[in-house]
């Protein structure tokens, strides 16, 4: 039973769902040791929101697809030849250090966070289908689509921290945000059963699993009501509070979304040759690493993982630049509407950030 991420070496029966999305092969990047073969990453996850393009972006997710897992597939797209092979062992190992850990942590030993990513993305589409959870109206309602990518986000965020990387947890205390959920005993053991068999599907040491099991029960008593105890109220909407344009587009949660709506519909253009692949650079991780540097050059309190390693930016091809953006406006619009041409703004003026570096403009 044990917790192994996706870049220390997984089986094919580990991988995440698969779906019929091109994959832009990274050429000659260099993955952490025992990182998937290049027909393992010839393989892409599966995501569930429909995206039309150059139209309004659909937030409702098919809830008969929703947790299961589709065969996989071969993908290959002739923009791959567009796509310059690059070393990412030659950014610096403070970047390193910040994307996969110090030797010896269990940051590290959990793959970084593209390894914490992958397993939290499998462990939450499995607590999201579960139905002894979902029979917890209160916990149901947390796992529908609005509520969902930020939820994810700050899980990974949290995992991220607690096993020893740089990323801040920035949700609301652990009580604070479960006490009101009202979640039994027999509701956390499903919880746990769920993270055990996701724990044996991707396979690590014993110890690193009794070491992640450790951090998921030393949240327990935060998250659960024992009996007896009072339920309090639900807290209400996290929104942030100031004048940034963080707290104007309302904070981590609708961010979150943005992102996934946008990444969804950047990676399904044949038109945005956006590199991937199935261990590291996948839609799950990129996901995450956009939306804590959305929040962050927004105004947020979110920590961006590191902001000088290339592997974790967008990298959104220059030549592709007005698309990202004008797809972007799309998956913006959830956002109050006077704060759209800011965010475009931030978004202009933090390209280096999200551009490939070593794309032409042509």
């Amino acid at each position: 039973r044990a917790f192994s991420c996706v870049v220390a070496g997984v089986s094919l029966a580990a991988l995440p769902r698969q779906h019929n999305r091109r994959v832009v092969p990274m050429g000659g990047c260099v993955s952490a040791p025992g990182a998937a073969s290049d027909a393992e990453a010839s393989t892409h996850r599966e995501i569930s929101p429909s995206v039309a393009r150059g139209a309004a972006i659909d937030s409702e997710t098919n809830p008969q697809m929703e947790g299961e897992y589709r065969a996989r597939a071969a993908i290959t797209t002739s923009a791959a030849a567009a796509v310059r092979p690059r070393d990412f062992a030659a950014c610096s190992p403070e970047a390193n250090a910040r994307v996969y850990g110090s030797l010896g942590s269990l940051y590290a030993k959990c793959g970084g966070v593209f390894g914490v990513a992958a397993f939290v993305d499998r462990c939450m589409d499995k607590w999201m289908a579960d139905e002894v959870l979902n029979a917890n109206k209160a916990v149901a309602t947390w796992h529908q689509k609005a509520q969902r990518c930020g939820f994810k986000f700050l899980v990974v965020q949290i995992i991220c921290n607690l096993t020893g990387g740089p990323q801040q947890y920035t949700g609301r205390p652990m009580d604070r945000s479960h006490k009101h959920l009202n979640i039994s005993e027999d509701e956390w053991g499903a919880f746990m059963e769920i993270f055990n068999q996701v724990c044996s599907e991707f396979g690590q040491s014993q110890d690193v699993t009794d070491d992640l099991n450790a951090l998921m029960i030393s949240m327990e008593a935060d998250c659960c009501v024992a009996p007896g105890e009072r339920v309090p109220p639900p807290p209400g909407p996290a929104r942030p509070s100031g004048s940034s344009l963080y707290a104007r587009l309302g904070g981590v949660y609708p961010i979150a979304l943005f992102v996934d709506r946008l990444v969804d519909a950047l990676l399904d253009d044949d038109r945005m040759a956006i590199p991937t692949d199935v261990s590291k650079r996948n839609d799950v991780s990129l996901k995450y690493l956009f939306t804590e540097l959305v929040c962050s050059i927004c105004g947020g309190p979110e920590v961006v993982t590191s902001i000088d390693h290339d592997e974790t930016k967008l990298l959104v091809p220059r030549s592709s630049w007005h698309l990202f953006l004008s797809t972007a406006k799309v998956a913006a619009d959830h956002f109050p509407k006077a704060t759209i041409s800011s965010l475009m703004q931030v978004l202009e003026a933090k390209s280096s950030y999200i551009v490939d570096p070593l794309s032409s403009a042509a």
